[in-house]
């Protein structure tokens, strides 16, 4: 017997949109395939790199010509933030899999490290030559902006116990197979 369409109300449900019902009652996801998520992983590294990657290395390229002093190198940058966007692109790649908890783990650890760590170097000193110089300290902000990465670990720590717990139980609600 093929699954149901169940409409709302019919069990006494009000609040949750109808979902394509298996004959054992469970929804059923409708993964993306293979070529899909290659294709989506492939358009979210591209923005990931140019946001995280090359425009802070064109930013610092451009400033280390100046007199200017920067506390990290526009290339430890560029390869912190390559290796940041291929790890956002590959927790999206694996998002209807069981590995997604232990990549999105990984992303945001690594997205922590980066941040504490330009934090740790976070100075620009300026020194026009005459004697005068002045010297600006960023790292604060960059260590309250570690809180965003931080949540994402507490939710793919989450995510993680969940697929060890239920597995496959979050597919249907990421990946709905019936039509509203």
């Amino acid at each position: 017997m093929s699954g149901q369409m169940v409409p709302p109300g019919a069990r006494g449900e009000t609040t949750a949109p109808p979902l394509f019902v298996a004959p054992a009652g469970r929804p059923v996801a409708r993964l993306p395939g293979l070529g899909r998520r290659v294709a989506m992983a492939s358009a979210v590294f591209v923005v990931a790199e140019i946001g995280i990657a090359l425009v802070p290395f064109e930013a610092l390229r451009r400033l280390s010509g100046l007199p200017i002093a920067l506390g990290v190198t526009p290339f430890e940058v560029l390869a912190a933030g390559t290796v940041l966007a291929l790890l956002t692109a590959a927790r999206h790649f694996s998002k209807p899999s069981r590995a997604y908890g232990p990549v999105a783990i990984t992303a945001a650890v690594a997205g922590i490290a980066y941040l504490l760590w330009l934090a740790a170097h976070a100075t620009i000193a300026v020194d026009p030559g005459h004697g005068v110089g002045v010297t600006l300290t960023y790292g604060t902000v960059l260590e309250l902006m570690a809180v965003a990465p931080a949540l994402s670990l507490v939710s793919a720590v989450v995510t993680t116990l969940e697929d060890l717990r239920h597995p496959g139980e979050r597919l249907p609600f990421d990946y709905p197979a019936g039509g509203v």
